[in-house]
């Protein structure tokens, strides 16, 4: 699989302290119902779903002041950036269209016909192309985003609910919520391996590099492991909690949100077990989830007590309060904040995960071997890393979304220093993890504008 090569500066984390804290509410007109959305990192703009009115506010996400408002097809409630060509895909239930918005204009470039009722959006930006599961047409469309076209058609099972990609295999994966399968699409054909069997009413799919795909399963109230690789399931997770709505994988561990006993189940995916459960308030009904890789956070909306849950490493760190949400949040990683719908107020709050003012300067000083360290904080053309004399290893870096957007060896010259261009990085912030055989490090990088 092509990667895209980019470069990025490593910042420091030791000595920082982050708190999530509400930040402020965006206003919406009446009946604008905010529901779910996408961010481009180019733009620094949030694209948040108005289904009511058929339409997308977009955000400045450095502001939060409303910027435009782009009418799409009927009911607009997923969508999807897509990096590779800087637009937002979004799925129109009421019309069974895809709408693409061109963020550098905030106009819609063209709306692609698909199956019915596109419910779940992904991008693939190694291929070019955006993956839309048809609900009620039992199908995923495979759109070419490069045309704006629709390339195959494939047939899935019934209702096909969620999507996850497996990006070191080639492998979309399909959780068919009315035949209680799983299946896998191979990428490089378009065609389905054999379905897998799981539990009652496969709900979510979350994806983990290590090569397993974790589906929640809301009727039997299990997470079912399947090898991404081979398509076929290879444990069966008990006592996760009761009909868990929604799964998602962050850091070390996948998280399950149970709405039917109030509790999120944290899976070690090391080992493939359960390690704890985080009892919530009475009626929280945790929902959506979304990890911020930058920060290493999971962001959990409790619907019935208009919160937001923050997770990090395997527990519970607080609750945010905000008014009435909807499923959706939205990650801005260059500002570090959290955009959550409330579909019944038409409001969108903001939660913010470092103090106003933005990424601080951090004092530089001689590095130990193997620590990271970076010039200048941030940076735009060139960074210098301190890596310590006689360094030799590899850096890993991941986008906001946890996908691998550098992957190459490095070694410190001898000033102790590696000089890393910033060539073809949109700005923002992301994960970087540095290993050699004193074992791995890992650090926030920052890129400006």
């Amino acid at each position: 699989m092509n990667r895209t090569v980019v470069a990025a500066v490593i910042l420091v984390l030791a000595g920082l302290s982050f708190g999530q804290d509400f930040e402020t509410w965006i206003e919406l007109p009446d009946s604008s119902a905010p529901f779910d959305g996408a961010w481009s990192a180019t733009q620094n703009a949030v694209y948040m779903t108005n289904p009511v009115l058929d339409r997308v506010v977009v955000i400045d996400g450095a502001t939060n002041g409303i910027i435009d408002y782009v009418s799409v097809g009927l009911r607009p409630e997923q969508a999807v950036w897509h990096s590779t060509n800087d637009r937002v895909f979004v799925g129109n239930l009421g019309d069974s269209s895809v709408s693409v918005i061109e963020c550098a204009s905030n106009t819609v470039v063209a709306t692609i016909p698909v199956g019915n009722w596109p419910g779940a959006l992904v991008s693939d930006p190694d291929r070019d192309q955006v993956y839309a599961a048809n609900l009620y047409g039992s199908s995923v469309s495979v759109i070419d985003a490069a045309t704006n076209s629709v390339v195959a058609t494939v047939p899935v099972g019934a209702y096909p609910l969620a999507l996850t990609l497996a990006t070191h295999t080639d492998r979309l994966f399909v959780a068919c919520y009315g035949t209680d399968e799983v299946v896998a699409i191979n990428l490089t054909n378009n065609t389905t391996l054999e379905p897998q069997p799981v539990g009652q009413y496969p709900w979510s799919l979350a994806y983990v590099p290590l090569g397993r795909v974790y589906c929640a399963c809301y009727g039997s109230n299990t997470v079912e492991v399947i090898d991404a690789t081979v398509g076929r399931r290879t444990k069966v997770i008990t006592g996760v909690g009761l009909e868990p709505h929604s799964i998602a994988a962050g850091g070390r561990y996948v998280y399950s949100a149970n709405i039917g006993s109030n509790d999120v189940a944290v899976i070690d995916t090391y080992v493939d077990s359960l390690v704890r459960t985080i009892r919530l308030s009475s009626g929280a009904e945790p929902r959506a989830m979304a990890f911020d890789g930058v920060m290493e956070k999971m962001y959990c909306v409790l619907t019935g007590t208009n919160k937001v849950a923050v997770f990090a490493d395997g527990s519970l760190l607080k609750t945010v309060g905000v008014k009435p949400a909807s499923e959706g949040l939205v990650l801005n990683s260059t500002d570090l904040r959290v955009y959550v719908g409330g579909y019944t107020t038409d409001t969108i709050a903001v939660i913010r995960d470092t103090p106003p003012g933005g990424v601080e300067e951090l004092p530089v000083g001689p590095a130990r071997p193997g620590e990271l360290v970076a010039r200048p904080q941030p940076a735009r053309d060139l960074a210098v890393v301190e890596l310590g004399r006689g360094f030799r290893g590899t850096v890993e870096l991941y986008d906001s979304q946890g996908r691998s957007v550098l992957g190459s060896d490095v070694a410190a010259g001898p000033d102790g220093r590696a000089r890393i261009p910033l060539l073809g990085l949109a700005p923002g912030v992301y994960l970087a993890e540095l290993r050699n055989e004193a074992g791995p490090r890992r650090a926030r990088i920052v890129v400006a504008p």
